[in-house]
């Protein structure tokens, strides 16, 4: 479903339930269709614009299109944390990040507890390399939507904090999704890195082992070389080894963070 059930369909031919219909059936070009006439009728109905942009945008990737469709949408209806969003996403693909930060800025100010706008705004952020207001934006994150942070946004935070190279408050969000959800392998996994990183070997092959335990094959990974490295350090009596792992899983660690978080959005676009 494109938009919430608690926004009123449009009078007289079209209605959210009609192009809810063709969403559900994939059918962009009807609803391409559908939605133009829903705006050439009706052009002041913010719904016909919402449904023309998201047509344009997550059915037929042409975010060119979708731009100026969502943003007629909000300037007909300026309290809509969900087209603010959605708007964002579209600027981000065409690479207009301070836009992009403004549209999700909206969002954020209009629903502030939504974990994933702050997630939303920070990404922005650091696309525009303006780090500090990224990690303003992870912290508003956490001290505005607290304890309803669910383990998922937990690691997606924690994710955020690391592309930030905000280690120790990255170690923190890990270690509460994990109270949230002792389950959740790619935390124990990216726990366990970072532990290795302050040097903390033993609490690094415990969170490796934990991960392993719960099927992640890449904890399984880790947890060997980390062993293997620390019998070299001692054979050879050198730090080597051990530098040259924590340099690897750090490169590693800070990829896959940098790539869920990109998945998390794209996933949040659709």
């Amino acid at each position: 479903m494109l938009c919430s059930a608690s926004l009123a369909p449009a009078q007289n031919s079209f209605s959210v339930a009609a192009a809810n219909d063709y969403v559900r059936r994939q059918d962009w070009n009807g609803l391409l269709r559908y939605s133009n006439a829903w705006t050439g009728a009706k052009p002041r109905d913010e719904m016909g614009w919402f449904y023309l942009a998201s047509t344009y945008g997550m059915g037929l990737k042409n975010h060119a299109q979708a731009v100026p469709a969502f943003q007629r949408a909000v300037s007909l209806k300026s309290n809509w944390p969900e087209a603010w969003n959605a708007l964002g996403f579209e600027l981000v693909a065409l690479n207009r990040n301070d836009e992009a930060v403004n549209a999700f800025s909206n969002a954020t100010q209009q629903a502030p507890n939504k974990a994933n706008y702050w997630n939303s705004l920070a990404a922005a952020y650091s696309y525009s390399n303006r780090i500090s207001k990224a990690i303003d934006a992870l912290q508003h994150e956490q001290r505005a939507v607290g304890s309803n942070l669910t383990y998922v946004d937990w690691y997606n935070l924690a994710n955020g904090f690391l592309t930030m190279e905000e280690f120790s408050s990255a170690t923190n969000a890990y270690r509460q999704a994990l109270r949230l959800n002792a389950n959740f392998a790619p935390a124990w996994n990216n726990l366990g890195t970072l532990e290795g990183r302050n040097g903390n070997n033993n609490a690094a092959l415990q969170d490796y082992q934990q991960a392993s335990k719960l099927g992640d094959a890449l904890g399984a990974r880790n947890y060997n070389r980390l062993q293997n490295a620390i019998a070299e350090a001692r054979q050879s009596h050198s730090d080597d080894p051990m530098r040259q792992l924590q340099i690897s899983l750090n490169k590693e660690l800070e990829y896959r963070a940098h790539q869920a978080w990109q998945e998390r959005l794209a996933r949040a676009q659709n």
